[in-house]
C-alpha cells in the first residue's frame, strides 16, 4: 500500500510540472570570433539565443541545446540550421530556421542573393506550415561572412533580409 501511495505521490509530482518559457526576456549575446556557443539573431523582432535544453522524454530523443546550429560543406556550401525550442505550460513548441548559401565560396565577404549568389533561407513558425522562404523572382538576402574556421567549427557574421510566406507551389 505504502508503495503505491508512494508511487502515485510520484506520478502527480511529474504531471503537475509544466515547464513555461514564456517569462524569458532573451537578449543578443556579444559578437565574437573566438567559437564561444554565442550564437544569436533577431528573426521577426525575436532574439534567438542558447540558453540551456530540451528533452522529448517520450520519445526517447536525446537532450540538446536549445538553440543548435551546425556548418556543413559537403557540397561546397555553407549551411546554417537551427532549432528554438520553448515551452508553454509544459507543451514544446518548436521552430526551424535554415540558411544554405550555395554558391562558388570566396572565403571572407558579402554575398548576395541579388547579386548572383544562391542562398536559400527557410523559417518555420511554432505550429504551422508552410513557412516562409526567400523569394524566387527578388531575392532580398545577404550573409556577410567574417570569419569560417572549419577545424574549430566557427563560423561569424551577419545576415540580413526579407522572408516571404509560401503557400504551395510557384514563385513567392
Amino acid at each position: 500500500m505504502r508503495t503505491t501511495s508512494l508511487i502515485l505521490c510520484i506520478l502527480a509530482l511529474l504531471l503537475s510540472c509544466r515547464r513555461d518559457d514564456s517569462y524569458l526576456v532573451f537578449r543578443l549575446p556579444p559578437k565574437t570570433q573566438e567559437g564561444v556557443n554565442t550564437l544569436g539573431f533577431l528573426l521577426d523582432g525575436k532574439v534567438w539565443t542558447n540558453y540551456g535544453e530540451y528533452c522529448y522524454y517520450f520519445t526517447g530523443g536525446p537532450c540538446q541545446n536549445n538553440l543548435t546550429s551546425f556548418y556543413s560543406s559537403l557540397d561546397g556550401s555553407i549551411n546554417i540550421y537551427a532549432i528554438r525550442v520553448l515551452y508553454k505550460d509544459g507543451v514544446p513548441y518548436d521552430e526551424h530556421f535554415n540558411i544554405t548559401l550555395y554558391t562558388e565560396f570566396g572565403g571572407r565577404r558579402i554575398y548576395h542573393a541579388l547579386g548572383g549568389d544562391k542562398i536559400d533561407v527557410y523559417y518555420r513558425p511554432p505550429n504551422e506550415a508552410p513557412g516562409y522562404l526567400t523569394a524566387e523572382l527578388d531575392p532580398q538576402f545577404t550573409v556577410a561572412l567574417k570569419k569560417l574556421d572549419t577545424a574549430r567549427g566557427i563560423i561569424s557574421g551577419q545576415f540580413y533580409g526579407s522572408l516571404f510566406r509560401h503557400v504551395g507551389p510557384g514563385p513567392t
